[in-house]
């Protein structure tokens, strides 16, 4: 409360530091909480540092913990208690790729069409702020890239903290919001939120993410005006959506400037092509299991999972199809192919309504909050024990046992332990599949270094769960 306080109401000039002498709460590197004196700690202004906490702490820092962000509170954190802001000893190296030509212009007319929503949205919060606001979006350049990396070094040693692939990412240095074209549109959008509260404002990303993923214009409209904008604002910015656009989002106004492609396969790295393609004899919606329409075998547990032969607890395996080595894992097709994104996206989405399936008929109750980036994909709560379950899905059109996890994932696998669980959803191209589901990975498996690929052999499964196509 006094911390709140004095950002709000202190005036001082700088550097003089009050009140660095004060304990505060902080967070030390054997994740343990413990009272240093305020001008010892670091202060995680923004919220892109979030995904290298976990590192400053092993570096030996204490964080403080109250992230509230904002320039100006970061800068009184820094004048009245003295502590170090991250920015000050955090390096952040954003490197792009080659420019995507086509997905640049795309996206520029898309946030350009999108931006008075968005600055409506911010003006009904902070319209102090509206001409500042306004001049950062008319300023801004959006640049899809081929490929996106960021890296976090210290500045004072140069030693790397972490480095990432991101779908979106705001650089500072040029005013440049890049867009990572090797990623699935639905998470460009959602990266894209996360980009802009970074700088606008960790409390806008659900805001700016809710109005970018609506799926008409009418919808955002409406989303204003449930939000509080003024009246003013919101026909303003439905007029503005009436007009001729040059990428229209309510469907294709003439479809005669338009040319309907199939989307090419992603073939960007080798691991791409672990997610294989089902027979192709009929139609790919016949072939997918339908949701809603799960059956639940057979389950295997415990020791039983684990030393179980292949032939008495697997679904059989199309020889032409897939091999299987002499330890029972099975490696997929001789010779793979890789999977659209649309119809990865597919998996994943069926993936997620098999493991909510089979959590209802276990009297658990699932929420799917994986548009939340919360490292997880599912919060599944036990009415019967009171605990609750966090999942992350993965699945598969065929039966790889490599899946690859990103960092955040991994960060709340060693920190959830126990509670953490994998849901492998196997075999979505085929008549029967499987669930294997993993507690507490980040004991059990250690990811790749360079790829960070995880292996999820049936061996390594806790329960396994055949799954197959009702009728």
């Amino acid at each position: 409360a006094l911390y709140r306080l004095c950002l709000e109401q202190c005036q001082v000039s700088e550097n003089t530091n009050p009140f660095s002498d004060i304990n505060v709460l902080s967070l030390s590197s054997d994740n343990q909480y413990c009272y240093r004196k305020a001008k010892e700690v670091v202060y995680l202004e923004d919220a892109r540092f979030d995904t290298i906490k976990q590192k400053l702490m092993d570096s030996g820092f204490s964080l403080f913990l109250v992230e509230l962000g904002g320039e100006n509170r970061a800068k009184k954190a820094k004048d009245l208690f003295g502590m170090t802001l991250a920015s000050e000893m955090v390096d952040e190296e954003v490197m792009p790729g080659q420019k995507a030509s086509e997905e640049t212009e795309k996206w520029q007319n898309r946030f350009e069409r999108l931006s008075p929503v968005l600055l409506a949205r911010l003006s009904k919060d902070r319209p102090e702020s509206r001409t500042k606001d306004e001049e950062f979006f008319r300023s801004l350049k959006i640049l899809a890239v081929k490929r996106l990396k960021k890296k976090f070094k210290l500045l004072n040693t140069e030693n790397l903290l972490i480095e990432e692939e991101p779908s979106a990412c705001w650089s500072s240095s040029n005013n440049t919001l890049y867009m990572n074209a090797n990623i699935a549109e639905r998470s460009l959008w959602s990266g894209l939120a996360e980009s802009l509260a970074q700088r606008l404002g960790q409390t806008y990303y659900e805001a700016f993410e809710n109005l970018l993923l609506c799926e008409s214009d009418s919808e955002r409209i409406e989303k204003l005006r449930r939000a509080g904008v003024s009246e003013d604002d919101v026909l303003n910015c439905e007029s503005v959506l009436k007009e001729e656009s040059s990428f229209p989002t309510d469907g294709l106004k003439d479809p005669k400037r338009y040319e309907i492609k199939e989307e090419e396969p992603v073939d960007k790295k080798p691991e791409d092509k672990e997610i294989i393609e089902g027979p192709q004899e009929e139609p790919i919606k016949k072939q997918i299991l339908e949701p809603g329409e799960w059956y639940f075998g057979k389950e295997f547990q415990g020791k039983s999972a684990r030393g179980v032969h292949e032939s008495e607890t697997a679904p059989e395996v199309d020889k032409h199809r897939s091999e299987v080595d002499k330890h029972g894992i099975d490696r997929g097709p001789p010779t793979p192919k890789p999977i659209n994104q649309e119809k990865k996206e597919k998996v994943e989405l069926d993936a997620m309504d098999c493991v909510e399936h089979y959590e209802k008929e276990n009297k658990r109750m699932p929420k799917d909050v994986s548009r939340y980036n919360l490292g997880y994909d599912i919060e599944s709560d036990d009415p019967l024990t009171g605990k609750k379950r966090y999942i992350e899905v993965k699945g598969a059109w065929g039966r790889p046992e490599k899946r690859e996890v990103t960092i955040n994932e991994w960060r709340k696998a060693i920190e959830l332990s126990d509670n953490y669980y994998i849901y492998y959803v196997l075999g979505l191209g085929d008549k029967e599949g499987e669930i294997r589901i993993i507690s507490n990975p980040a004991e059990k498996i250690t990811p790749d270094q360079k790829t960070f690929d995880i292996i999820l052999p049936r061996g390594l499964a806790d329960k396994i769960i055949l799954i197959k196509k009702k009728g």
